[in-house]
């Protein structure tokens, strides 16, 4: 990493638990972040580049020659991670920015000499984006994997406690390929509502889970209860503006589940 110390002032600073970086001066260029109306401002040289409820800077590097700081930008609640953007300060021009990436999903970064490559987490029905960012494009998306189930514990997954979140089971082979097969047409609803945000806990060896789509909790809602000892799959789902949806037939579930479904669904009553 190439670093012009006649060039560059910054300083790096504690910020609520985490190190985020405070850069006062690029290439001649001021460089500031401020609070305005309760959102964050990020300007250079006074003029307006973004903001939002919250806008830091996470790293400093260069490409091509080209000082570059890449941040992140929320604007708050936890439906979403926080989104990458770039600023970028080339030597006699004028600062750019680009971003903040359209994704819901945390994205990491790796800086390679001409670009820097960003990846999304690998989501169920969405896959993981990827995207390349250079000085002279700013960012290009290059494609996106597809999601595929990896995880060959089966129902031992409960024994293992490796199932913490409800998105969890849908790298669960064997657990995933049952819910398929239980939800049907369902089971793109579902998943959806699957990797929002969401909650579990295991209760004398079986899992409960509970989640809702993102933006929409209290609204478009989802549970599961995985049963350890018959290693069968209970699932139910609240779409947005109409009835539970549950799956198998509630008479066929057994009492434990009973209960946990009931707890659940009594918010909607």
């Amino acid at each position: 990493m190439k670093i012009f110390l006649g060039a560059i002032v910054f300083y790096i600073a504690m910020i609520s638990a985490v190190y985020a970086l405070d850069i006062q001066k690029i290439n001649g260029h001021e460089i500031s972040i401020k609070e305005v109306d309760y959102e964050k401002v990020l300007s250079v040289d006074g003029r307006e580049m973004h903001r939002n409820m919250y806008v830091s800077f996470d790293e400093m590097t260069t490409i091509t020659d080209v000082p570059v700081i890449i941040g992140s930008s929320s604007n708050g609640g936890n439906a979403c991670d926080s989104s990458p953007f770039v600023l970028s300060v080339p030597a006699g021009g004028k600062a750019r920015f680009d971003g903040p990436l359209e994704s819901c999903s945390t994205i990491s970064h790796t800086v390679e000499n001409d670009k820097v490559i960003f990846k999304s987490v690998n989501i169920p029905g969405q896959g993981q984006q990827n995207w390349e960012w250079t000085p002279s494009n700013g960012f290009k998306e290059i494609g996106t994997i597809a999601f595929k189930a990896k995880d060959t514990s089966g129902w031992n997954a409960l024994r293992e406690r490796s199932i913490q979140y409800p998105f969890d089971v849908l790298d669960n082979i064997e657990i995933s390929n049952q819910i398929k097969t239980l939800l049907g047409g369902d089971f793109s609803l579902y998943q959806s509502i699957l990797i929002g945000p969401g909650t579990g806990e295991y209760k004398r060896g079986d899992y409960v889970g509970q989640s809702c789509a993102a933006h929409q909790c209290g609204s478009q809602e989802g549970i599961i209860f995985l049963s350890q000892s018959d290693k069968q799959v209970y699932a139910a789902l609240k779409p947005d503006g109409q009835k539970i949806r549950v799956y198998p037939p509630v008479k066929t579930w057994p009492s434990k589940a009973k209960y946990e479904l009931k707890a659940w669904a009594n918010k909607w009553k």
